[in-house]
């Protein structure tokens, strides 16, 4: 099994919520495959993992902001 690139751990380890909210998860993994397969942007400069969040936000709002709250 390949070694993950940097940014991907530093990503991953930025959003508490991947791997362990299903839905968010999903998502982001659907995300991906839309940039990488459909649109052809590379899975490592910073406007992928931009776009990703931008995307997750808009759809999830109040999902994905409930992991960056204090008053979970």
């Amino acid at each position: 099994m390949p070694e993950a690139e940097p940014k991907a751990v530093e990503w991953a380890q930025q959003n508490p919520w991947f791997g362990e909210d299903p839905m968010l998860t999903n998502f982001a993994l659907k995300i991906h495959r839309n940039l990488t397969e459909k649109e052809g942007v590379s899975a490592t400069p910073d406007k992928y993992y931009n776009e990703i969040d931008k995307r997750l936000y808009r759809r999830h709002k109040k999902r994905y902001l409930k992991y960056y709250s204090h008053n979970n």
